[in-house]
């Protein structure tokens, strides 16, 4: 079930609203998962330090088609998207997502916050990740407020139709996402 309030939405989750003004005493946030903790390394819990040692691309499309796994290779989305990742070394950790986890494409500004939330609960994604933003769409609606992630913004890859566009998208994806590691 979608909340239809950005509190019923916290409520879903277990009361888990961050409060970033107040800190237990002694305790500093780690920058990544923002929680609270005695020791961070370089500003980072233990817990993110270890995700932090396997990169990890986070793709961003839009929504869900019936019966097929976000960014399936089974769409030409999803193809394109496959090159990318044939091209990115064997240890990269992969997970393909959509930012609105419904099957149709929302139109309601308040439903689409709504659904932007919930991706962050859904995926839990580390400042250490990177996390590719598919389209315009999805770099409008991705909640980043405070700029924390490693974001790449590029076309949707359904617009891109010709061979050579093909390579030329895969390339420039491969060189941003070597630049921002």
């Amino acid at each position: 079930m979608i909340p239809e309030t950005d509190y019923d939405y916290f409520e879903q989750h277990q009361g888990v609203y961050l409060d970033f003004d107040s800190n237990p005493e002694g305790f500093e946030r780690c920058t990544s998962c923002l929680e609270p903790s005695e020791e961070l390394t370089d500003g980072y819990c233990e817990y993110c330090l270890n995700v932090g040692q396997n990169m990890k691309i986070i793709f961003v499309g839009m929504h869900n088609k019936p019966d097929i796994s976000p960014l399936s290779a089974l769409t030409n989305s999803g193809r394109l998207i496959q090159l990318i990742i044939n091209e990115l070394p064997k240890e990269v950790v992969i997970e393909k997502t959509n930012l609105y986890d419904i099957e149709y494409f929302p139109t309601d500004g308040e439903r689409k916050h709504i659904l932007a939330l919930d991706w962050h609960f859904r995926i839990n994604p580390s400042m250490t990740d990177i996390i590719i933003l598919l389209g315009h769409e999805v770099h409008k609606n991705f909640i980043d407020k405070s700029n924390l992630y490693k974001k790449i913004k590029l076309p949707h890859p359904s617009s891109i139709w010709s061979k050579k566009r093909q390579i030329e998208y895969v390339k420039r994806a491969i060189d941003r996402i070597n630049q921002i590691k």
